[in-house]
């Protein structure tokens, strides 16, 4: 059936960034522009709150097709999350990404 998202907030938590690292043009790779790409490492702990509600309803196809159904609701919470993340430019364009699988922790 149809699935509702709705609901989405943030705390007035912050990121923290710690351990940053200038990257070197030579190791973002052989095809870095040496004069417009370079790259920062850091460690990011985030403490707080992105929360939103899942909705949506729960078809009984028993004893006959679309018997009975059921409501459901979820709110989900990403409560903490750490990671090193990287920060960079390639080619005049910005990006963000994980270098490395983060730490979630979620309460449903």
């Amino acid at each position: 059936d149809i699935l509702e998202v709705e609901g989405l907030s943030f705390t007035e938590a912050a990121p923290f960034f710690k351990d940053m690292r200038w990257l070197p043009t030579c190791e973002l790779g052989d095809t870095a522009d040496m004069e417009f790409d370079t790259a920062v490492d850091a460690e990011m702990l985030y403490a707080g709150a992105i929360s939103f509600t899942v909705r949506t309803r729960m078809w009984i196809n028993w004893p006959r097709d679309k018997y009975a159904s059921i409501p459901i609701e979820v709110r989900i919470a990403l409560t903490n999350m750490n990671g090193r993340v990287r920060f960079g430019v390639r080619r005049r364009r910005s990006f963000f990404s994980f270098v490395e699988e983060p730490f979630l922790r979620f309460e449903v």
